[in-house]
């Protein structure tokens, strides 16, 4: 817990984890996440396990190369371990370079392919098939195949954790390159040693055949490893949304950190605060200032509450603009990009925010300029001080409590074609003079507009909302028109 006397702007406030009974509203320029002794340690949870793997991956694969290049001296299983070989070869190929449901189509084809085959030399007697071989054979493929696959999908969670722990992952990465090449070779030292056969009276390898299978082993193991750091490369991860992977770096990345899980987070400012390792899924985050945070792509953070995962999102509520202007159907809601004294306003010209939900967004002295609110929720929101001039508010969504106070706008649009074109100009053929668009709006924000898609019975309906506005004393109802 942390008094909120002692919260100060710029203060260290890495590894706590806050109460909502003591939680401070103001965080500027504070230093949240991780101390060097918890991220030390997740490296360190992280280095043994990728020494573990690759130890396990250099058993595995030094006992298919050994069975394989001896064509089954040592277990008799030449056949299935080649089947395994070529399975584990083809699925790694294809799940470095194509989605995982796509790559386990592709193992599975390729077992179901060689076990036909198999079949088929069986009946012509070119191979000897055992009682309970293909049985045997699929057991051995999948047990192989998952022992493979967890090992994969560590690697590539460890390659995005280090990314999310660290600023200058490329040196780590370089260690744990070197403890995935120790484990490999002890375990391409163990899975080559064929001595265990000695007890059934089969010979043991030559030297030659052991130094090629731990070659076979080691090789595995770390073509597993550059391989999945390929499949981070290409898909962006931990920076791409969605990925697993990145919310399995993620969590572990904050474990120890600073935590705000399930508090309401509305109006505290984090301007300018350093948010790696940071858990900021808070229950509520209504108004919640992250103008100039840094580093919140390494922080914990949901979709509960607004689309706060999403990393331009991340970058619009930072730095006040987005190089990418389509934020179509955005969760919004309580954004806060006001502009102040030491905040610059907010450069929102010509993006697109069609169906998103502004709800209670903050936008006071922004530059809307050129932008598309069609169909946008901006009930309760401030727009006051906001430049309004030439955007689309086709069936946009305001209430009496949408702030328009002093904006500036020449003109805004009610239509857009289907191309993208924004039609029908309001006023059609000059400009709002200086507080004539907050009296437009003050007289849409009094009246009521009600749309159906079928049509309706007038009479019954202009009695239901008189009987509204005189239980409520609502606004005068002024007419029922079909369009």
């Amino acid at each position: 817990m942390v008094d909120v006397l002692k919260a100060e702007p710029g203060q260290d406030i890495r590894g706590q984890r806050f109460e909502q009974t003591a939680l401070p509203k103001n965080f500027q320029g504070a230093i949240a996440g991780q101390k060097p002794l918890h991220k030390v340690i997740a490296l360190g949870g992280l280095g043994m396990g990728c020494l573990v793997t690759s130890a396990l991956l250099g058993v595995l694969g030094a006992a298919l190369g050994l069975e394989v290049q001896s064509q089954g001296q040592f277990g008799n299983t030449f056949y299935e371990s080649l089947t395994t070989a070529l399975i584990l070869l083809l699925w790694l190929w294809a799940v470095t370079y194509q989605p995982w449901e796509r790559a386990l189509g592709v193992g599975l084809a390729g077992l179901s392919s060689s076990l036909l085959l198999q079949t088929l030399l069986g009946q012509l007697g070119a191979i000897d098939l055992v009682e309970n071989y293909f049985l045997s054979t699929t057991l051995t493929v999948l047990i192989c195949w998952t022992m493979c696959a967890v090992v994969f999908m560590f690697t590539r969670s460890a390659l995005a954790a280090v990314d999310i722990l660290c600023l200058r992952a490329a040196r780590v990465k370089w260690l744990g390159l070197v403890l995935v090449m120790v484990g490999a070779i002890a375990g391409g030292a163990l899975g080559s040693d064929p001595n265990p056969y000695q007890e059934l009276g089969i010979p043991a390898a030559t030297d030659a055949q052991a130094r090629l299978a731990q070659g076979v082993g080691i090789t595995f193991a770390v073509a597993v490893a550059l391989l999945a750091w390929v499949a981070n490369r290409r898909r962006r991860t931990p920076w791409h949304h969605p990925d697993q992977v990145r919310n399995w770096a993620l969590a572990w990345g904050c474990l120890g950190g600073t935590s705000f899980h399930q508090l309401d987070l509305n109006q505290v400012n984090f301007a300018g605060a350093t948010l790696a390792n940071t858990d900021l899924r808070g229950r509520s985050l209504y108004r919640t200032c992250f103008r100039h945070a840094q580093r919140l792509e390494r922080a914990r953070t949901d979709n509960r509450y607004l689309d706060l995962d999403h990393p331009k999102v991340q970058t619009l509520i930072t730095q006040g603009t987005s190089a990418d202007k389509d934020f179509r159907g955005f969760n919004l809601q309580g954004i806060n990009l006001r502009h102040t004294a030491e905040l610059p306003p907010a450069d929102l010209q010509d993006m697109d925010f069609t169906g998103a939900n502004l709800t209670g967004a903050d936008l006071r002295g922004a530059n809307l300029t050129g932008s598309n609110l069609a169909q946008a929720q901006l009930v309760n929101a401030d727009l006051s001080g906001a430049t309004l001039t030439d955007i689309c508010i086709e069936d946009w969504h305001i209430s009496p409590r949408t702030r328009f106070q002093g904006v500036t706008c020449q003109r805004v649009f009610l239509r857009r074609s289907p191309k993208g074109h924004f039609l029908d100009p309001q006023p059609e053929r000059s400009e709002f003079q200086p507080g004539e668009f907050e009296a437009w709006i003050a007289t849409i924000q009094r009246s009521i507009s009600l749309s159906f898609q079928e049509a309706v019975n007038p009479q019954a309906l202009a009695f239901a909302l008189t009987q509204t506005a005189l239980n409520y004393q609502a606004p005068d109802l002024f007419a029922v028109q079909k369009r």
